[in-house]
């Protein structure tokens, strides 16, 4: 009416769709056409909206488990198996994929090959059902099988199968829009278990069905269409999906499969997971470094460059599908990988770091690498015989009990005349032995001269260290606190206060600092022994 405000749409609720009872096994359907009949077996998958029988044309017999036929049924009154029914029979036809794969020289179409269809009543209640190929598990399983990735190989492999796929959907007027690990499925039997089919149309959309693109408008009433964790920016936004869509979806599917997890996991709020798109997908450097910790994996580069290419993309832009093929190609090459077509799904444990055989390879660490510098420990024989590890250098500890020398020894108990340091006074120590030097001289008035003179030099140390404030005292003993965090900093002298790898040593020296007196007993109780 003339003058009433605009009243903003409400957004459109999402329908609920009804979920049949259970057919019974031998159940007997018939095609539109009325020539051909299936007879179903059991239940070997449930969607969202109808279950997933084995079926087969030979209504006499029972269905065994080999099947090579499945049969989709849901409630006539339910719209993605009729949405997912115009897919196949506009788009899916056997010559279309024949000439499709001959054209592009491939061993096969990731798509299902469309057999039959037809309605079914039992019990007044009204069915449609579509007859597919039969397809072994879906990617889902598999990583749930593997710790929630897949190796790098088996993603990239994967990726370029999917966009061989989405390259034919795209040349036949059709967006997936709900490309996710459920919706791909590995071929059935010995022939086709290294295929890759990408299965379920139900939110297929023809984005030119005159043969004109599909303007871009958003919707909320549309918004948030498919599955939250890998649908489009353009979806969040209630936008018809197009070509890029089907590419963005991917990434997000690639990101998953490498590091297990996307930002916006456990986020329920539709608006917040959009919100985190929009601005991951601005900062792709920021996104991979959320997704992977910081760390570098096998392929980043080749990653990051098709995450950048989905964003860049315009909305009716046709992809390069040779170009986002090559980065995957790139990434297994650069690294040392081969597409063999083999898919080997193994369990992911370790962080997706970058390829050890590949160029700048990170090196795996040995059972014996030292922890502390990375030096390689060996095997030593210990005094009483024993054989042992020996650890680093720095925290080697000598034993309690050692051998006595025939040279004297020195005050401070260095453990070479190599390693000796300079004494506090800053002169050098005069170390003679008793075999030589001293041949006229007692041994014990020889040490009492020494004692003597150190006891001098040391007691200006000890007046001047009486003279510290306690907080003063308190820091020096922090900075004296552990001979082994001392011996620890490579390459740096031990403190002059500490006796090398010895706490008992260590205390003793400490005591002479402040008392020289104990400096003389000290040594005669070593020399008594």
């Amino acid at each position: 009416m003339p003058g009433s405000k605009a009243v903003a749409a409400k957004p459109k609720k999402a329908r609920a769709y009804k979920l049949p009872k259970p057919l019974p096994e031998g159940e007997i359907l018939t095609e539109h056409s009325g020539k051909r009949q299936w007879r179903i077996g059991s239940i070997i998958g449930q969607g969202g909206f109808g279950y997933i029988y084995l079926a087969s044309d030979n209504v006499k017999e029972k269905v065994v488990a080999e099947a090579q036929h499945v049969l989709k049924i849901e409630p006539q009154g339910n719209g993605p198996l009729f949405v997912e029914l115009h897919f196949y029979q506009r788009a899916a036809k056997e010559e279309m994929l024949e000439q499709f794969r001959k054209s592009h020289k491939l061993p096969y179409v990731g798509v299902p090959k469309f057999i039959s269809t037809g309605l079914h009543e039992t019990n007044k209640v009204k069915y449609r059902f579509m007859v597919m190929q039969r397809f072994g598990e879906d990617l889902y399983k598999k990583l749930k099988a593997t710790n929630q990735r897949f190796t790098p190989k088996i993603t990239y492999m994967l990726a370029k199968r999917i966009l061989n796929t989405l390259e034919y959907l795209h040349e036949n007027g059709y967006i997936h829009a709900d490309i996710k690990a459920a919706n791909l499925m590995m071929g059935h039997g010995p022939k086709a278990e290294n295929q890759l089919f990408l299965v379920d149309y139900g939110l297929a959309y023809r984005y030119k069905p005159d043969g004109t693109h599909k303007p871009y408008k958003e919707d909320p009433r549309k918004a948030h269409d498919g599955t939250l964790e890998y649908t489009s920016r353009d979806a969040h936004k209630g936008v018809v999906p197009s070509r890029r869509a089907d590419i963005e979806i991917l990434g997000y599917n690639i990101l998953h499969w490498l590091s297990g997890k996307l930002p916006w996991d456990n986020i329920q709020d539709p608006d917040k997971v959009s919100d985190m798109k929009q601005k991951y997908m601005l900062d792709v450097s920021g996104l991979l470094g959320e997704c992977f910790g910081g760390e570098s994996f096998t392929g980043k580069a080749e990653v990051e460059k098709y995450l950048k290419y989905a964003q860049r993309l315009k909305y009716e832009e046709k992809p390069d599908y040779v170009q986002l093929r090559k980065l995957f190609e790139d990434a297994l090459k650069k690294n040392g990988l081969k597409d063999d077509g083999k898919f080997s799904f193994e369990s992911v444990t370790n962080s997706p770091v970058k390829n050890a055989k590949s160029k700048g390879k990170i090196p795996a660490k040995r059972k014996s690498e030292d922890v502390t510098n990375g030096s390689p420990r060996k095997k030593v024989k210990s005094p009483n015989g024993m054989s042992s590890e020996s650890i680093s250098p720095e925290k080697r500890r000598s034993p309690r009990k050692r051998p006595q020398s025939k040279k004297a020894v020195s005050p401070v108990g260095e453990s070479s005349p190599a390693k000796r340091r300079k004494p506090v006074g800053g002169t050098k120590r005069k170390i003679t032995s008793s075999s030589s030097d001293c041949a006229d001289e007692e041994p014990k008035q020889q040490i009492k001269k020494q004692a003597a003179a150190a006891g001098n030099r040391r007691m200006k140390k000890a007046s001047a260290m009486c003279s510290i404030s306690s907080s003063d005292t308190s820091t020096e003993e922090k900075k004296q606190a552990s001979p082994k965090k001392q011996l620890q900093s490579k390459g740096k002298p031990v403190k002059k206060t500490a006796i090398k790898n010895s706490k008992r040593k260590k205390m003793i020296d400490t005591e002479i600092q402040t008392s020289p007196g104990l400096l003389l007993r000290y040594i005669e109780s070593r020399i008594s022994k």
